[in-house]
């Protein structure tokens, strides 16, 4: 007795679980929920059972089955008067078994099978009065036509054997191509809505085979590709709309080998080389559009090795050094116009590495300094082009750090202080060009913190004001150039703040303004 009670508490629990689970959903085209959109039921946030849809007229549009979130079972689609439109069923989203679809006169339209997701077997297609319009049979994707009647009621393929014709919407031809055994079959032709040649070729057993031609809308030649079993193998052409050659070469098996070039609009000759399997392979060459040579270097398995050279658009040299599967190695270096060294350092794995200099063009030292992995990393110097010291500091992984200081090409400080991690930390001095302070204050973490000094070019204090997180914040003074005091203010968190008073160089208050977090206090 006591397991009978214990198997019904579990089958009770079990049954309250499923239900807690289960979420009914209904949508409405209103707001005041007369007229539904759709309705079904949610397990676990996932679409399971039927599930129906209506047109905003309240006629049933489909009528669908879910499990797990998935399309599974019968699936009907109808028209907006109620006809029915599709019917087809699924097994776990995909399309299997049987598939029709009805025009809305209520004639047949197709009808077939799918396993898989595919269609399967024979498809019958009919026009609306139910006649036969075409035939086919599906094996894993491959398609044979079997029968195809055109419009106007012309049989184009019959057993198999004919000639395939489908049209645009406009009426024009869209495709004419030559049908046996139920694929296309010899030579074939493809057209733009406006009746121009689009692509002409040849089919062997349904697949791309021979010579075949492509052409812009405006009717240049686009293209000229050779095929071979459906394969692209053999030369290839392909033109600008201009009807420029714009690149030739060859494919071997749809993969790009051998000797390939390329070329800009205006026809002159923009990069050559080998490749093979669709990678650059051997020593390739490019260049500008006045033909000059740009870069020259060798490629292994679509990746630079070896020494590559750059030049100027004017024949000069620009950069010479080594690759390394594809990333900069060892020592590069590049050269101004006129011969003289630019910069010069080693590359490790495409990363900077090492000591590096850099030089202006008339051959004066411009930087020099270290870096590690690619970033800056040590000690940091530069001078002005009439060699005067511009700046000195460390640098730590690419981020200033410890004390830097900074000239005027005059010889003079202009700034000094310390950094931490690529902020300003600690107190700094600023300098006017002449020699005299302008400014002396201290950073916290990049913000300027505390008492600021600021002053005149002829060093007499002009203002003193107090910060807080980079903000103006606390009391500040300002002084006529004399020493006579012009203002008393003071700022909260970078707003004027409190009262506000200024005076005349006489030193008579002559206004006073109150000010609350910005606002001036009437």
């Amino acid at each position: 007795m006591k397991k009978a009670v214990l198997f019904c508490t579990l089958i009770l629990i079990s049954s309250l679980s499923i239900a807690q689970r289960i979420q009914e959903y209904v949508d409405y085209y209103d707001k005041a929920e007369e007229h539904k959109r759709s309705e079904g039921e949610y397990i676990k946030g996932r679409e399971n059972g039927t599930w129906k849809f209506w047109y905003e007229s309240g006629q049933l549009q489909e009528e669908a089955n879910f499990e797990n979130g998935y399309r599974h079972g019968k699936n009907v689609t109808y028209y907006p008067d109620g006809q029915q439109e599709f019917l087809g069923f699924f097994e776990w989203g995909e399309r299997d078994s049987i598939f029709k679809a009805w025009y809305p006169n209520g004639q047949l339209k197709e009808e077939g099978y799918y396993a898989n997701d595919l269609r399967d077997g024979t498809w019958n297609y009919y026009f609306k009065d139910g006649s036969v319009r075409k035939i086919e049979e599906n094996d894993t994707g491959i398609i044979t036509i079997q029968k195809l009647v055109s419009d106007e009621g012309e049989v184009l393929i019959e057993n198999g054997k004919g000639t395939l014709k489908y049209y645009h919407d406009n009426g024009e031809l869209r495709e004419k191509a030559k049908v046996k055994e139920g694929v296309r079959n010899g030579e074939a032709s493809y057209y733009y809505e406006s009746g121009e040649v689009k692509s002409k070729g040849s089919f062997l057993d349904g697949r791309l085979h021979g010579e075949w031609d492509y052409w812009y809308p405006n009717g240049e030649k686009w293209k000229r590709e050779t095929y071979e079993n459906g394969l692209l193998t053999g030369p290839f052409k392909a033109w600008y709309p201009n009807g420029q050659l714009k690149m030739e070469g060859a494919f071997l098996r749809d993969k790009q080998s051998g000797f390939w070039q390329w070329y800009y609009e205006d026809g002159s000759l923009k990069q050559k080389g080998y490749l093979k399997n669709n990678k650059q392979d051997s020593i390739w060459h490019f260049y500008f559009k006045n033909g000059q040579l740009d870069a020259t270097g060798k490629f292994k398995n679509d990746m630079r090795t070896g020494t590559w050279e750059s030049f100027y658009a004017t024949g000069e040299k620009f950069a010479v050094g080594d690759y390394l599967k594809d990333k900069k190695d060892s020592t590069w270096t590049r050269w101004w116009k006129n011969g003289n060294v630019w910069t010069t350092g080693e590359f490790e794995k495409g990363k900077e590495q090492g000591e590096w200099f850099a030089y202006y063009e008339d051959g004066q030292k411009e930087s020099q300094g270290f870096y590690k992995n690619g970033k800056m990393h040590g000690k940091w110097e530069s001078w002005f082009p009439n060699g005067q010291i511009k700046y000195r500091g460390e640098m730590n992984e690419g981020l200033k750090h410890g004390e830097w200081t900074y000239w005027y090409k005059t010889g003079r400080i202009r700034e000094k202080g310390e950094y931490e991690n690529g902020k300003e930390a600690g107190c700094w001095e600023y300098y006017f060009p002449k020699g005299n302070m302008s400014s002396e204050g201290c950073f916290e973490n990049g913000q300027k913190t505390g008492t600021w000094k600021f002053y005149f070019p002829f060093g007499q204090l002009k203002r003193e004001q107090d910060f807080k997180f980079g903000r103006p914040h606390g009391k500040s003074k300002q002084w006529y150039q004399g020493e006579q005091l012009l203002s008393e203010t003071e700022y909260r968190r970078g707003l004027p703040h409190g009262t506000w008073k200024f005076y005349s160089k006489e030193g008579k208050l002559i206004r006073e303004v109150k000010y609350k977090d910005g606002e001036k206090v009437k």
